[in-house]
């Protein structure tokens, strides 16, 4: 992972690049995101340790995150978990609501999906 001394970190989605910080990606309760976040932490770990390259081999590799999402779902995703609310263009657009739902299951992120089932 991309970091600097205030865990910048950047995610790639679907070719689109967000800068946020680790602390939101693992505090907003998106276990995708806290599960590869941690993994990463190990990979960290190992290499610093000289561990065998075949021990991380199912382990996140340090750099960019990549997202095979939507960019604009994701972004819609990211403020959530900043503001810990929809934006007001999401609330009103019943058919953005449905996706993000479809994306909260992906990210099993349900905070998100209750948020857009009560919208």
């Amino acid at each position: 992972m991309t970091r600097t001394a205030v865990n910048r970190i950047t995610v790639n989605a679907g070719g689109r690049r967000f800068e946020t910080t680790t602390s939101t990606l693992s505090s907003a309760g998106s276990q995708y995101f806290q599960t590869l976040l941690d993994l990463s932490k190990v990979k960290e770990n190992n290499d610093k340790e000289g561990a065998n390259e075949d021990d991380n081999k199912d382990v996140v590799p340090v750099g960019d995150i990549f997202v095979d999402c939507d960019p604009d779902l994701f972004s819609e995703i990211l403020y959530f978990m900043r503001r810990n609310r929809l934006t007001s263009k999401t609330q009103e657009n019943i058919y953005l609501l449905e996706d993000l739902v479809v994306e909260a299951d992906f990210f099993s992120y349900s905070d998100l999906k209750e948020a857009c089932n009560s919208a």
